[in-house]
């Protein structure tokens, strides 16, 4: 079974080019609304570099790669994430999962051999894809994982990755 890191499925909770990261927002001071609203620009550059990762195992996986998802559910979530964040008084670890995604992002960059099958090898990405417990417990109770993985999942990309990984094992 192919064991995807939890980062993945956050952003992870997306080769197109994805907008920078704005590492100048500070989660901490956004109201609600405007914290959605600067999630959703993290969560699109972050699915677009790490659906990059995907397609890297092999070209014809772009065809099944989703477009970046945002709907109702997505914001809800989202809205979810920093009610329960700002009740916690962990907003600054969203930041923090911010400028590591940034160092994560150029990281790829500079290691086009690195994919999702073979992530599991660099210390560094891992690291640095690694949110903190609060951060991961947060988007995993407000269903920001299972959104991405349901993406994923309707999109083909899951299996086609699976069927991937598969045949490498043989």
């Amino acid at each position: 079974m192919l064991r995807i890191p939890a980062i993945t499925l956050i952003a992870l909770t997306a080769v197109a080019q994805a907008d920078p990261i704005d590492t100048s927002v500070d989660f901490t001071q956004l109201s609600r609304d405007s914290f959605v609203k600067e999630a959703r620009a993290l969560a699109q550059a972050s699915w677009v570099t790490s659906m990059a990762m995907f397609s890297r195992i092999d070209p014809t996986i772009a065809e099944v790669v989703p477009a970046f998802p945002w709907n109702d559910a997505f914001e809800a979530a989202y809205g979810c994430v920093h009610d329960d964040m700002s009740a916690a008084g962990t907003l600054a670890e969203y930041n923090d999962m911010r400028d590591e995604g940034a160092k994560f992002f150029t990281f790829l960059e500079a290691n086009p051999e690195v994919t999702i099958l073979n992530i599991d090898q660099y210390n560094e990405a891992l690291d640095l894809m690694t949110p903190s417990v609060g951060t991961i417990q947060s988007m995993q109770g407000c269903g920001v994982m299972d959104l991405n993985q349901e993406v994923m999942i309707e999109s083909g990309l899951m299996q086609t990755v699976m069927q991937f990984y598969a045949a490498q094992q043989q």
